[in-house]
């Protein structure tokens, strides 16, 4: 095998690692939900992902709730 053919052979390999890559990055789609972690007097929205497990996000929402002072 000469330089010429191991060349095109190292390009195609290298092109569908890049192709693997870009394909293992995109993200999801996901449906988000919005929630207010704010009070009654002054609204705090943030979007979290509806793909969560009940209990998980309803730990994640009381965890966001009490640092709402990071969201100014």
């Amino acid at each position: 095998m000469d330089k010429e053919e191991c060349g095109k052979e190292d390009i195609e390999e290298f092109t569908k690692l890049i192709e693997q890559f870009e394909h293992a990055w995109k993200p999801t789609k996901e449906e988000l939900e919005l929630i207010d972690v704010g009070t009654e007097h002054n609204k705090r929205e943030l979007k979290i992902g509806m793909l969560i497990a009940a209990d998980v996000k309803n730990e994640l929402v009381a965890l966001l709730r009490e640092y709402t002072d990071i969201f100014e």
